[in-house]
């Protein structure tokens, strides 16, 4: 599991992106990436789409080998890396809460 920080969050959102951007052949179209100034951009403004958003969940529940809640699986819940940032720590003490008390 990647150690949980902003900036390794951003990194593996930009990923994301690019990824999808390249299954996507937006070859016209220039790649969005995130800056560090934008942590708290909405997504909305940055043009993410739904399904770039959903591309972002998924490698983010894989780099960090969590399960992302239903109740957190919506654009207007997860909308900036902050946001996102703020509910993978939460996700992951839980997780190792309940570890501790198995």
């Amino acid at each position: 599991m990647k150690k949980l920080n902003v900036n390794e969050v951003l990194s593996i959102v930009n990923s994301a992106i690019k990824t999808r951007a390249e299954e996507n052949n937006q070859d016209k179209k220039e790649t969005i990436v995130i800056t560090k100034d934008q942590i708290n951009t909405d997504f909305s403004e940055l043009d993410i789409d739904s399904i770039t958003f959903i591309s972002i969940v998924v490698s983010l529940e894989g780099e960090y080998e969590i399960e992302i809640p239903d109740e957190y699986l919506l654009m207007t819940e997860m909308n900036n890396i902050m946001k996102i940032f703020q509910v993978l720590k939460d996700v992951i003490e839980n997780q190792i809460m309940n570890e501790d008390t198995i």
